[in-house]
């Protein structure tokens, strides 16, 4: 598939092209590095916030039950 020249142009500005200095494909890796970094950080802040979520909820089970108890021995 072709691309329109300024679509081509534009991802050979951002992204390099095949025959790119080694300081523009050091820039293209570093750019992709920053990516893999924050999608790591997205995923690892999703993954805290629902353990998080998880915890409170079976402490919330926990004083439930723990109310209920008390209810059964008064």
């Amino acid at each position: 598939m072709l691309l329109p020249s300024r679509t081509r142009r534009l991802m050979q500005e951002h992204f390099g092209s095949a025959g790119a200095s080694p300081s523009r494909k050091g820039r293209v890796s570093d750019l992709v590095a920053a990516r893999r970094a924050i999608l790591l950080s997205v995923h690892f802040l999703f993954f805290l916030y629902a353990f998080h979520a998880a915890i409170s909820i079976r402490y919330w089970f926990a004083i439930a039950i723990a109310i209920d108890l008390i209810g059964l021995f008064r």
